[in-house]
């Protein structure tokens, strides 16, 4: 009897600067371990699962297992999922277009792990087959895994494609007419009977005439919201995470604060608040408290009030009272 196929990984690397990583600081900054813990459960489920490198989440019932497993409520954990969507610790392209969740970290981890096996079977014929539109890794990572064996290669089918039946609403069989061809490769089909939601979000993997067909909505433009005390600062998410990485939480929320104040008190108007916000506004902080700073090393000296036991109320007007009576003009 042949040996059943192993799917899936039985552990995976965990890195040491796990906590360091800014996007777990401000995931845990945001939902505390719970948003870490829900977090990392994602990532077991994913490199032990059948695909290995990318887990298919449905919506109607992972956010409930989820909440089931750890305690927490199913909003709680949308809302890390969200979290970990928008700070790009999980791919949120591949998200909107097949509801998987994966992102470039966890497929290097995942083909590094399964490199040496798999690079035997490439000697056998039998090549690993990435679909082009779920790959996020780039030429230098494919590169570094086919620098003894090529064994690793982005194949020119898409899990996300308009023409996949097994997605399709009107149709969650494959057609009689049109059956699916067998490809003797290591690759893994979504569930059938998933929504293709593609034709929102163009696919990974360059411009070719089958991409360049699927266009994506026009004229949607994300929202922006107000920051600082007077809500004049006006930024998308994507723009206040990627200056919240760029410059962490805390210097963010000073430079919005005094750009908020700035316009408040000087009507100043401008386009693009992200761009204003990284042009001048830190340098202007940096500055301002570079000013303050000084300040604080050489404090100007304090004036302390004037005591005197004769009942003077200045030096002044001591001094002239001894003159007095050295002249004899005034008694003690």
């Amino acid at each position: 009897m042949a040996r059943p196929t192993v799917k899936g990984l039985k552990y995976f690397p965990f890195d040491v600067g796990f906590f360091r990583d800014k996007k777990i600081r401000l995931l845990r900054g945001q939902h505390g371990a719970d948003g870490v813990e829900v977090y990392q459960r994602i990532l077991c489920a994913c490199y032990e699962g059948d695909n290995g490198y990318y887990l298919p989440w449905n919506a109607n019932e992972d956010y409930a297992l989820m909440a089931e497993d750890t305690g927490y409520s199913e909003e709680k954990v949308r809302l890390i999922v969200s979290s970990c969507l928008n700070w790009s610790l999980f791919d949120d392209t591949l998200f909107k277009a097949g509801n998987v969740l994966t992102s470039r970290s966890i497929q290097r981890r995942y083909f590094g792990a399964i490199k040496e096996t798999k690079s035997k079977a490439a000697a056998q014929g039998r090549h690993t087959i990435i679909p082009r539109d779920i790959c996020l890794l780039i030429d230098d990572d494919l590169s570094e895994f086919n620098k003894t064996t090529a064994w690793l290669q982005v194949g020119n089918y898409c899990l996300f494609s308009e023409n996949n039946t097994s997605k399709s609403t009107n149709n969650n069989n494959y057609s009689a007419n049109n059956p699916p061809k067998e490809i003797r490769v290591d690759k893994i089909i979504l569930d059938e009977g998933r929504e293709d939601e593609s034709s929102d979000t163009p696919p990974v993997g360059g411009d070719t005439p089958e991409n360049s067909s699927r266009k994506s909505v026009k004229g949607e433009k994300p929202p922006k919201h107000r920051y600082g005390e007077y809500k004049h600062v006006l930024l998308t998410d994507a723009e206040y995470q990627r200056i919240v990485v760029d410059k962490g939480l805390e210097l963010t929320d000073a430079a919005i604060r005094h750009l908020d104040e700035y316009i408040e008190m000087k009507g100043y108007k401008a386009k693009n608040h992200s761009l204003a916000l990284r042009k001048w506004v830190f340098i202007a902080l940096a500055e301002e408290q570079q000013r303050a700073a000084r300040t604080n090393i050489n404090p100007p000296p304090k004036q302390e009030k004037y005591s005197c036991p004769c009942g003077c109320s200045s030096t002044i007007e001591h001094a002239q009272k001894i003159l007095r009576r050295i002249r004899g003009e005034e008694t003690q």
